[in-house]
This record gives structure tokens, C-alpha cells and sequence, in this order.
């Protein structure tokens, strides 16, 4: 299928979300009239229209590249003049720190960073994600007080389990439930903070080397090249890579939004369009 078909669809389905999400919000709130209720409806539907809008925007330079592969500005520019920053994202992810001074963190996670054994971490994580929610604040509090967390992070990944990549699942089949890969994604998650919020010369180049480098092989290893059989949380996996080692302006536009495409309907999904700088509109 090509790209500017599965962008098609994609716009009739954020067209379909959108409504149905506007309907169920408004029976939602209309028992609710306090401000942070209707500020929540009026943010969650500004998302969704700039992302809606986004996806029309990209579908017609695909329509533009198919009908005329040497067009010129269709290839390439996103790369060179696309900052990644998150609209907002500076008091936010601000906030975020100071709060995390106030985090209670557990005494098996400070040892682990303290002794920085990625493998323990990734380890014991697997066998808490119950407590995905406070392990994340609890993540990134103890990783702000490690001297090279991006290291410690990284050599968590080296055990990424690739043996569910690539499987044909169907469209509408989940992949079986892994512990390891939603492990790796939740030490992302919790990394991505600990850089602030300045794209520019806070990650250190030779971690962002390093992590090009890891980038590559999952590239290889999952097959994401072809979304149609790659698994949704490799693409997942892949995309929070990119954004927490600030690398996506690697990556063209185009490609990371027909990635984005497939993880849509996870929740995760806003928050990793604004990490990956696609919605710069999107309130913060």
C-alpha cells in the first residue's frame, strides 16, 4: 500500500475519532462545568484537530512526491530545517523536575542506578509494571541524580527482546504481552524529562552517537520499514528512542508520521507526537 493511501485512511479515521471523542467528551462534562473540566475538553480537542490537520498537510506533499518524485522541497528539507521542540514543553517539563525533589523513590531502584546495572533496572521493572504510573515518576527522579543516566538507560536496552519483531499479527491482533520491550519503553519514557526541554547541545553528542547507533539496529532487527508486519510497540519502542535522544530530526518527517500512524490509538500517542516535535501547535 502506499504511503499516501495509508495517510488517507488515516485522515477517515482521525476524522471518525474526532467526532466520537467530542460527543463522549461533551456528555462527559456537561454534568462538569468547572474551568480545568472545559479547559481539558477544549485542550484534547485542539490536539486533535492540529493533528487532524497535520495529517491532511502531509497526505497532499506525499500526493505532490508520488505524482513527482523530483519535485523540488519534497525531499529532504524536513531533515535540514525541522527543530524538535515541544510547544510549551519548557515550563512543563520544568515543573516536572522540581516536583520530582518530592518523589519518594524506592531503595532496590537507588541501588540499582547507584551501582548502574541497566540489566537489574530493566529487571526489576519487569517485574513491577503494575506500578507502571509511580515507577515512571520514581524512574526519572532517580535518573536526575545519576552522573550518566543516558549510559545507564542504554545498557537496558542492550537486552531489548526482538523475538516478537516482525510478526504478522493482523491488522487488528495485539502482539503478546511482553514484559521486556514495555520495560525498555517505560526507561525512555522516564529519560526523556532528565534532558529538558532545549533540543539544542543538551545531549551530549557522543550520546546521541551512541544512540544513532542503537537506532540503526532496531531499525534492522524490527523491521519497521514495513509497517504493515512490524509490531506496534517496536514502532513505539523506536519513535521514544528517538525522541529521548533528541535524534528525530535524523529522520524525515514523513517517515516518523506514517510511524506514528500505526501507534495512533494508544495513549501514549500525544505525548510522543509532541516529544517528537510533529504537533508544534499542539497546546503544551
Amino acid at each position: 500500500m502506499a504511503a499516501a493511501d495509508t495517510l488517507f485512511e488515516s485522515l477517515q479515521s482521525t476524522q471518525s475519532m474526532m467526532e466520537s471523542f467530542d460527543k463522549s467528551l461533551s456528555e462527559l462534562c456537561k454534568d462538569n462545568t468547572s474551568e480545568s473540566a472545559l479547559d481539558l475538553q477544549k485542550n484534547l480537542m485542539e490536539y486533535y484537530h492540529d493533528l487532524h490537520n497535520a495529517l491532511q498537510s502531509t497526505y497532499e506533499t506525499l500526493k505532490t512526491k508520488e505524482k513527482n518524485p523530483e519535485a523540488p522541497g519534497t525531499r529532504g528539507k524536513n531533515k535540514e530545517t525541522r527543530t524538535l521542540k515541544v510547544a510549551g514543553s519548557g515550563p512543563v517539563i520544568s515543573k516536572f523536575i522540581r516536583d520530582l525533589s518530592d518523589v519518594n523513590v524506592r531503595p532496590e531502584i537507588k541501588v540499582l542506578c547507584d551501582k548502574a546495572d541497566g540489566c537489574g533496572l530493566r529487571n526489576y521493572i519487569m517485574d513491577n509494571l503494575k506500578e507502571v504510573e509511580t515507577l515512571r515518576n520514581e524512574l526519572s527522579a532517580a535518573l536526575l541524580k545519576v552522573p550518566d543516566a543516558s549510559k545507564l538507560v542504554m545498557n537496558a536496552l542492550e537486552g531489548y527482546d526482538f523475538s516478537e519483531s516482525g510478526m504478522n499479527l493482523g491488522e487488528k491482533k495485539r502482539p503478546p504481552f511482553s514484559p521486556n520491550r514495555k520495560a525498555c519503553i517505560l526507561l525512555l519514557e522516564s529519560l526523556f524529562p532528565i534532558f529538558g526541554d532545549d533540543d539544542s547541545g543538551v545531549v551530549p553528542s557522543d550520546v546521541k552517537d551512541s544512540a544513532r547507533e542503537i537506532a540503526d539496529a532496531w531499525r534492522k532487527e524490527m523491521k519497521i520499514e514495513n509497517v504493515e508486519s512490524a509490531s506496534w510497540l517496536d514502532i513505539q519502542a523506536f519513535l521514544q528512542l528517538l525522541a529521548s535522544f533528541r535524534i528525530a530530526a535524523d529522520s524525515e518527517e514523513d517517515e516518523l508520521w506514517r510511524l506514528m500512524f500505526v501507534i495512533l490509538g494508544r495513549k501514549q500517542a500525544p505525548e510522543l507526537c509532541w516529544s517528537l516535535g510533529l504537533s508544534p501547535d499542539v497546546p503544551g
